[in-house]
C-alpha cells in the first residue's frame, strides 16, 4: 500500500454529507480485499479516518445514510 498518498482531508464528514445529500449511493460497495466493501466498513476499518480524528462522525454519517 501507498500510505503516504492515502491522506483523510479534516473536511471528510462534510465532503461525504454533500455526495449523499446530492444522491451518491451509500449501500454502495467496492470489490477488494476478496470480496464486495461497503463504504462504511472500509471508513471504520482504515487508520486514515482514525488519525485524522474523523472515523467516528464519518462512521455516523454513513450508516445513517445506509438506511
Amino acid at each position: 500500500m501507498e500510505t503516504y498518498r492515502q491522506k483523510t482531508p479534516l473536511c471528510i464528514v462534510e465532503i461525504a454529507a454533500f455526495l449523499l445529500e446530492r444522491g451518491a449511493d451509500a449501500n454502495a460497495t467496492a470489490r477488494m480485499y476478496g470480496g464486495d466493501q461497503k463504504t462504511s466498513g472500509l471508513a471504520m476499518t482504515s487508520a486514515h479516518p482514525k488519525a485524522a480524528g474523523v472515523q467516528a462522525a464519518l462512521g455516523r454519517l454513513l450508516r445513517d445514510a445506509e438506511g
